[in-house]
């Protein structure tokens, strides 16, 4: 049986992620290449991330659920490019610290 936590964190960072790259596609072409780093730190952490709870290394937490809630309600409110770089950030230094 699927870890239901795991699944949800998963889904909810890869959903996270998709709005980042469509927030990516709308940026000018200055704030594409200032962000462009940053949604590839991003990928690869999810996919690190996605690695390590798919091998049982680490077990996702409804606390981790909380915050990627969060990540995204910050992602939804980020109105102005600084602000998106600041979620972006926030997004791989969560995903770093909390599953390497």
């Amino acid at each position: 049986m699927p870890n239901t936590t795991t699944d949800t964190f998963l889904r909810q960072t890869a959903d996270v992620l998709s709005n980042l790259e469509v927030r990516y596609q709308e940026a000018s072409f200055d704030e594409q290449v200032q962000l462009r780093d940053l949604l590839d730190q991003a990928m690869n952490s999810y996919s690190s991330a996605r690695l390590t709870l798919l091998k049982n290394k680490v077990t996702s937490t409804p606390a981790d659920i909380a915050k990627m809630n969060q990540i995204k309600r910050d992602l939804d409110r980020a109105i102005d490019f600084g602000k998106l770089m600041a979620v972006s950030t926030k997004l791989v230094s969560f995903l770093t610290s909390r599953f390497f």
